[in-house]
């Protein structure tokens, strides 16, 4: 894992990045507003039975998008640190080849 030491800036820059994904994540999913009519999805029959469904069932819908999304941004940060340790460790056997290499 990559390690952060919070009195450099990029460290800090990181952590707040990743607070702010979430929180924005958090807000989009957790914010009970009206439905935005997308100009394809104006016409479309998915938003004709929302205003029929009981609050339970909604709620429950609203709970497992936001876990969803919340997991989503988690999977996407390790994507990015995983591709981090794979690039140092393909460099590290780059190295060590060339150092094997009598030519």
């Amino acid at each position: 894992m990559e390690k952060v030491n919070l009195k450099k800036v990029r460290s800090q820059a990181k952590v707040v990045g990743t607070l702010v994904t979430v929180a924005g994540a958090m807000l989009m999913t957790l914010y009970k507003g009206p439905i935005v009519e997308m100009l394809w999805s104006k016409h479309s029959s998915a938003h004709q039975g929302y205003g029929n469904s009981t609050p339970t069932s909604t709620d429950k819908d609203w709970l497992k998008g936001s876990i969803l999304l919340i997991f989503a941004c988690l999977a996407w940060a390790a994507f990015f640190v995983l591709q981090v340790h794979l690039t140092l460790k393909q460099t590290i056997l780059e190295r060590e080849s060339k150092k094997a290499k009598p030519f």
